[in-house]
């Protein structure tokens, strides 16, 4: 699996941790739809403290800290760590409100050219 790829979608107390896990052996696309948060990790500061300043500069030649989910377009595999809402009744108007990783879902849908992929 040398030409494994992965995205993580969701750079939070999840996602960012498991985006460095993986960078240790492989390339990996952390994608978040926060250009602060974005930029604040391509800086090597983590504002959540969940990894350090050490580990996340030991596997900077791996990562790519993105907002634009289009540069994820080559990656064979993909995971999706970002929080959801849970609702006692649903409405109408509850969909308008779900998370934003819906739209990364349909957007990674819409990118990824192989017809047979499936998220």
């Amino acid at each position: 699996m040398n030409n494994t790829k992965i995205c993580i979608v969701g750079l939070g107390y999840v996602g960012l941790p498991l985006a460095v896990t993986f960078a240790e052996k492989y390339q990996v696309i952390a994608f978040d739809i926060n250009p602060n948060r974005i930029d604040e990790l391509k800086h090597g500061k983590d504002r959540t403290l969940e990894v350090g300043t050490d580990l996340l500069s030991s596997v900077e030649n791996n990562i790519q800290y993105t907002s634009d989910i289009y540069n994820a377009k080559d990656c064979n595999i993909y995971i999706v760590a970002v929080a959801h809402r849970q609702y006692k009744k649903y409405t109408s108007d509850d969909f308008q409100k779900l998370s934003k990783g819906e739209k990364v879902i349909m957007d990674i849908k819409n990118i990824v050219s192989n017809p047979t992929w499936r998220l």
